[in-house]
């Protein structure tokens, strides 16, 4: 009964905010350096290294738009190579903060993580030490392992997983057994169209994971890759995007800009009318299934009718 009661809740925080277009969470890529190689993002080949500058993030903590709840997510490229990396970070004491690392740069996590006590860390792992190298470029697991028994104990620890054509169910199974084995969670999301990674490619379906896990977005991805789901896109209400050059985007698929903080506050691209207008003409985008945006859509849309509430 309580679980229901925590997901009528946060469903009817979710229909709220989207309702107002009142903000829930937003990614800031505050940098694309990257020393990665991976095959599913092209930032790295980025010639023009851009940083976000900390007076944006200190005017953007202050922005009426930005509640207490929100959930500040720091990626990159590598969010460390930014050359004032832990200024920013400090910024967020406080706040419901989470960092993405590929796993790298492991001494300067685990020292930033401990010293600026960040509650939420997740890091890449996508299959055996083999395939993960393969697709990174980079062998990064025994990284992932020493990011983890440094951390554990301070933070919440979540691996992303990405399904895509260069691992399998085996690589996610591995992966799973130690989420397990180490006790920390598990993020899974399908290889999709992200504009600014800088690789496209045609919508084909991947390997079904529906029989691991009880979630919405594995058992309907079959039906979205073959074009037989037209799902409405409502993350984009709650769910706006910081790029490394100020420019504020609807999402993080496609690169549609808003407007750019360096030359106007979030609060007034925000409830700028061309926003508006731009939210309500990509409603019916359906052109990636990341499972950032498409599990905000799915529980709108699905979740009411599993709970018996009405909208």
């Amino acid at each position: 009964m309580d679980r229901f009661f925590n997901k009528a809740f946060n469903l009817s925080r979710l229909i709220y905010s989207i309702r107002r277009r009142r903000i829930l969470s937003m990614p800031i890529y505050i940098t694309n350096r990257c020393t990665s190689r991976c095959r599913t993002c092209n930032i790295w080949r980025m010639v023009e290294k851009i940083d976000l500058d900390n007076s944006i993030i200190e005017m953007l903590l202050a922005d009426d738009e930005i509640g207490d709840d929100v959930e500040f997510i720091i990626t990159g490229g590598d969010f460390l190579l930014h050359p004032e990396c832990r200024e920013i970070v400090s910024l967020f004491r406080g706040k419901n903060i989470r960092v993405f690392s590929n796993g790298i740069l492991v001494d300067e996590l685990i020292s930033l993580v401990k010293d600026e006590k960040v509650k939420y860390v997740s890091v890449s792992l996508d299959g055996k030490s083999e395939t993960n190298k393969y697709i990174r470029g980079i062998d990064t697991f025994r990284n992932v392992e020493k990011i983890v028994d440094e951390i554990k104990e301070f933070s919440s620890i979540e691996i992303e997983y990405t399904i895509s054509k260069w691992n399998t169910r085996e690589d996610l199974e591995f992966v799973l057994d130690f989420t397990k084995s180490h006790n920390i969670g598990l993020s899974v999301g399908y290889f999709s169209f992200v504009e600014y990674f800088g690789i496209e490619r045609e919508v084909l379906e991947l390997y079904d994971v529906s029989d691991m896990f009880t979630s919405d977005y594995y058992s309907l991805y079959s039906l979205w890759a073959n074009r037989r789901l037209n799902l409405p896109c409502l993350s984009i209400y709650v769910r706006p995007v910081i790029k490394p050059n100020g420019d504020v985007e609807l999402c993080e698929a496609r690169k549609i800009k808003l407007g750019n903080l360096y030359k106007r506050s979030f609060g007034q691209i925000w409830r700028d009318r061309k926003t508006k207008e731009a939210i309500r003409s990509f409603t019916r985008c359906n052109r990636c299934w990341l499972n950032c945006q498409r599990t905000v859509d799915l529980a709108a849309m699905y979740l009411p009718r599993r709970l018996g509430i009405a909208q």
